[in-house]
Parts: structure tokens; sequence; C-alpha cells
């Protein structure tokens, strides 16, 4: 009767020990279970002149977290471009999140929406890290139809974020623009130059192969990216 014990505790540790992924990190798995997003968020879009025509879509979504800490916020808007969810803007910001702060605004620009004279629904495919840690991507929230003549390309943006979140140095650029790309799966090449005009960072990288010219990523200080390929 004693072996009999015996044998049934062995074999329900070793099939324990496989159901256990030996490599697995118990913080990690506290993080994806204590940091959640509440889906679905909520789309609006913003005239800030008044004249009818936005520049602006912006996107808010609330957030669960287990103690208040910085988070970076990757999103995609996406549109269905010949049955394929195709990045039309993209936003990286740093949320602080805390009990009084739940709710992140992720705000995207539409020049390509009207490059493109996209005509459909929009979504946002959100992927939120803490330091080392990443929740994978996942979409977030549907918009209703929008037509690309609804919206303009601003002359000016209307910055009223809050200075802690905001880009200031040339190292926060580049963590930006490398971030963005590494969400669109972007090989960016060699690093160029990085400078300030106006009102936005510059990043430029020289593609792999250099007849394919130059790749500069527009960095505002709100954490909003735009590419441009310079040809050679």
């Amino acid at each position: 009767m004693f072996k009999r014990v015996s044998v049934f505790a062995l074999i329900l540790v070793v099939t324990c020990m496989m159901l256990v992924p030996i490599s697995a990190d118990p913080a990690d798995a506290l993080l994806a279970q204590e940091i959640q997003v509440e889906v679905p968020g909520e789309f609006e879009i913003i005239d800030e002149d008044g004249n009818g025509k936005a520049e602006e879509v912006k996107f808010t979504v609330g957030i669960n977290a287990y103690q208040a800490t910085t988070l970076r916020l990757t999103a995609n808007l996406e549109g269905l471009v010949q049955g394929v969810w195709t990045p039309l803007a993209t936003s990286v910001s740093s949320f602080e999140w805390s009990t009084d702060n739940t709710r992140a605004t992720l705000v995207f620009y539409p020049t390509k929406l009207i490059e493109t004279e996209y005509e459909g629904t929009l979504r946002v495919n959100l992927a939120v890290a803490e330091g080392d840690w990443s929740l994978p991507s996942q979409v977030v929230g549907f918009s209703s139809e929008y037509s690309w003549k609804q919206f303009e390309v601003a002359t000016a943006v209307n910055q009223e974020a809050d200075p802690s979140e905001k880009i200031l140095t040339s190292a926060a650029a580049k963590r930006a623009a490398e971030t963005w790309a590494e969400f669109n799966d972007l090989d960016l090449g060699r690093l160029i130059k990085i400078s300030y005009d106006y009102d936005q960072w510059q990043v430029e990288y020289e593609q792999p192969d250099a007849d394919e010219g130059l790749i500069r990523l527009l960095v505002q200080a709100d954490g909003k990216v735009r590419m441009l390929k310079i040809n050679a």
C-alpha cells in the first residue's frame, strides 16, 4: 500500500513540474495580472479652430495597475486598406498612472489618413510597457465610419501635455523614435544625427542600403512620431 502511494505521489510531482514553465518569471506573471487595459476605449475627433474639420483623432482608454508607476504607451491608429489593417498614425508617450489618474489619452494626427484618402472604420492597437516588461499589443477599440474629408492637417499643434511627460532631450527623442520603429517592425539602419527644429526633434537614420536614402523620424514634444523617407 505504501509503495502505491509513493509511486502516485512521484507521478503527481512530475506532472506539476511539467505544467509550470521552468523559465517563467514570477514578476512577469504578476505584472501581466496587475496591469490591464479596459476595452473598448473611446474615439473623439477634435476640431481645434472650429472650422468644421478635425485636426486630431483622440482616443481615451482606462488602465488598471498594481501601484503608482510610469507606463510607456505605444499605439497605432490603423485603417482597413485592401483587407489589411494598416498603420495610419502612431503615438508614443509616457503615462503616469495613479489611483487618481487611470485614463490615458492618445492623440493621432491625420496626415496619412488624408494622403491616402481613407474612408472607413479605424482601430487602435496598443502596447503597454513598464521598464523592461511589456504587455503584448492588443486592439483596444474600433471607431465609427470616418472620411478623410472630415480632417485637415494643422499648421500648428497646441501642446498642453504635462511638462514631465514631454520629450525634452535628444536621448528621449532617440528612444521614442526607436520604440516607434520597433513597434512598426522597421529597420532604421545607422543613426546619423539628431536635431531640433522649431517644435519637433528630427532623428535621421541611413538605411542599410545606402541607395535607399534616409529615414527621418519627426518626434514631437508630446511623443507623436511621423516618418519621412528622403531619397538618395
